[in-house]
């Protein structure tokens, strides 16, 4: 079974996919020793990684390079976060799209924002879903079969009408070729729910301080979880705390026992 239609399936189920968010081999192998179902690289995970900070920082050949290593070493199904496209066009975006496809790559992640000095800012509506059309057209000519998440970010950007503009988003983006729809940042259960509604896609949201359980998140309808850069941040938390430890006590003794 390719990975693509692999992955699509995991979206079926009953329960929802919990992916693992990962930045290396290390994590990648971590997580699939696990028994996680499918892997998915976290942007600013791998920015930080690499010394960058998130945002498209980072170049794509080193994205391709991390992504390829992953591949070369883990068999789950693999979804990549390409952030805004990584590239100035529809032709260079769906050429970026191609090139994961041909690789191995089951599924990306496409945000409907971008950051403007600094500063993360929505796309118009009509613009991006502009876009969206003329890029799923091109990929369909070229038959590359890939999950498409479309990530709309105006509850991670605090908008004040963040479930009106989430709603029509939704309308506007859900098409042929499209597979799933991302909400991040989003938390309340009438929310969430809501948005399950109005979604003909499946519906992923992200690990955030506030968010339901597994269990719930199921109940309302979602049929995928990601957690976003918080394992990585989990991680080296952690190790902070190692190396301070060892400074403390002046000894090695809490890291090898």
């Amino acid at each position: 079974m390719r990975q693509f239609q692999k992955f699509k399936e995991l979206h079926e189920g009953s329960e929802p996919l919990i992916l693992g968010n990962v930045w290396n081999v290390q994590s990648a192998r971590l997580v699939e020793s696990m028994n996680y179902k499918a892997l998915g690289t976290s942007s600013a995970a791998i920015a930080s990684s690499l010394g960058y900070s998130d945002g498209q920082q980072m170049s794509i050949q080193e994205l391709f390079l991390i992504v390829g290593r992953i591949l070369d070493n883990t068999h789950l199904p693999l979804s990549v976060d390409l952030e805004h496209g990584y590239g100035e066009n529809v032709k260079q975006i769906a050429d970026i799209i191609e090139e994961l496809h041909n690789m191995g790559v089951a599924g990306i992640n496409l945000e409907d924002s971008y950051l403007q000095d600094g500063i993360r800012v929505q796309q118009e509506v009509n613009a991006y879903n502009q876009f969206l059309e003329k890029l799923v057209s091109e990929l369909q000519h070229r038959r590359v079969e890939i999950f498409v998440n479309i990530r709309i970010d105006s509850f991670l950007i605090n908008q004040d009408n963040a479930i009106t503009e989430t709603e029509k988003r939704i309308k506007s983006f859900q098409k042929d070729g499209i597979h799933g729809i991302f909400i991040p940042g989003i938390v309340k259960q009438a929310d969430i729910e809501q948005v399950v509604a109005w979604s003909a896609l499946p519906v992923n949201v992200m690990c955030f301080p506030g968010l339901p359980t597994f269990a719930e998140l199921s109940a309302f309808g979602v049929k995928r979880i990601s957690m976003g850069n918080f394992l990585y941040e989990k991680v080296y938390k952690a190790g902070a705390d190692f190396l301070h430890t060892i400074q403390q006590e002046q000894s090695f003794n809490s890291m090898i026992s």
